[in-house]
């Protein structure tokens, strides 16, 4: 008796995005390297080939790009840096295979549409089964980062990635859906969809983060305007005494930070919110150290660089323990000019008026996350797979491919 398995182009699109979506314990290391996202990837990489996804501009920019990170990483800390350029290009090769598959299939809208209502579904039925087993005093599932209780990262690594990847992934399915009903008032439209909208919010502010808390405000704000944004950050407000602690806390440091945050005191961030010091901290102090005469501020400094600039200088952090995001970690390691291509090719080039506010949310929240990263990836992923599902509604394809 033979079987075969057939995977369709849907199934492997599919798959790839949800696997950069989600972390899984069982798939996870010591690291934090998750095994799932890597296999999706170079499963993205095969599928580029099978399928026969056409080399456009962006992929050669793209090119471009990794000879660029080799050259510097080269120069600057030999042979040994080049796994991480080699890791780079492993999630490049998933970005491109989501974008190439979806590109030659029909009912492109229906199919992303699903898969992200879907993601936000599992988001929060896992984080309301690791509240009911918290609460219950069994072991909590699928929690590798976690501030203890009424902090439930869900299908995340930590609260603050969820607030990313949920965030993103419920702006992205609003954007979709609002094409298919441009006339709808916001009260119609939240009956239409009040299972996705709830889950959403249930699963934001059962993650106990600040972030997630500023990610509600910036999805409603870019979704409708900054009147709707005002009046459910209001109704959740007024609902934190009857709520906490699920909120209160989250709330007090997000005012805080906030507050603190024009000051660019870094012992007053600190003090706000350790956690989203250690984010935004870097980025302080990368500008004011910053010289355009100096050779390392337009290609890179490697890891010296790095390690120069945030070794020892944010409080609460171990000395030997490097922590910036893609700013201003890929500018301090590879520069201004690889910045700036990096930039263009996968934030700038695929963005138009359509997707312009999913750009903007991974500018606000995903620019502080590791680049070598799947959540960093995945928010790449949003704007360039809701740019192509909205083209299909201008352009109409008539065949499987366009």
């Amino acid at each position: 008796m033979k079987f075969s398995i057939k995977l369709s182009s849907r199934t492997i699109f599919a798959f790839i995005v949800i696997a950069y979506a989600i972390v899984l314990v069982p798939f996870v290391d010591t690291q934090q390297r998750n095994y799932l996202a890597l296999f999706a990837a170079l499963l993205g990489g095969i599928s580029i080939v099978v399928y026969n996804i056409r080399v456009t501009s962006q992929i050669i920019l793209a090119f471009l790009l990794l000879v660029l990170m080799s050259i510097s990483a080269l120069a600057n800390d030999g042979t040994g840096t080049l796994l991480s350029v080699a890791l780079t290009a492993v999630y490049i090769c998933g970005y491109f295979s989501v974008s190439g598959i979806l590109s030659q299939l029909r009912n492109k809208r229906a199919l992303i549409t699903k898969v992200l209502k879907n993601i936000i579904f599992a988001f929060a039925v896992v984080s309301v089964i690791q509240m009911l087993a918290s609460l219950s005093g069994l072991p909590v599932p699928n929690v590798i980062g976690s501030k203890g209780i009424w902090s439930y990262p869900s299908l995340a690594s930590e609260p603050s990635h969820l607030g990313r990847i949920v965030g993103i992934t419920m702006l992205s399915y609003l954007i979709l859906s609002r094409r298919d009903e441009p006339d709808n008032t916001a009260m119609r439209f939240f009956k239409n969809h009040r299972r996705v909208i709830i889950a959403f919010l249930t699963t934001m502010l059962l993650s106990g983060s600040a972030l997630s808390l500023m990610a509600i405000a910036v999805v409603l704000i870019m979704w409708r305007s900054i009147f709707y944004a005002i009046i459910v950050l209001s109704l959740i407000v007024l609902a934190t005494p009857f709520l906490s602690p699920l909120g209160g806390e989250s709330f007090q440091r997000s005012f805080l930070f906030l507050s603190a945050l024009p000051s660019l005191n870094v012992d007053l961030l600190v003090a706000a919110d350790s956690s989203a010091a250690v984010r935004v901290v870097p980025s302080i102090l990368f500008a004011q150290d910053a010289s355009i005469s100096n050779f390392s501020f337009w290609f890179g400094g490697g890891a010296a660089e790095l390690e120069r600039l945030v070794s020892g200088r944010i409080p609460g952090v171990p000395d030997d323990i490097i922590m910036a995001g893609f700013v201003p970690g890929y500018l301090a390691y590879y520069g201004l000019v690889n910045t700036m291509l990096f930039v263009w090719t996968f934030v700038l080039y695929p963005t138009n008026r359509h997707n312009a506010a999913i750009s903007i949310f991974w500018l606000i929240f995903f620019t502080t996350s590791a680049w070598n990263t799947q959540v960093f990836w995945y928010g790449l992923m949003m704007i360039q797979v809701i740019k192509i599902a909205l083209k299909e509604s201008d352009q109409r394809p008539v065949g499987v491919g366009y």
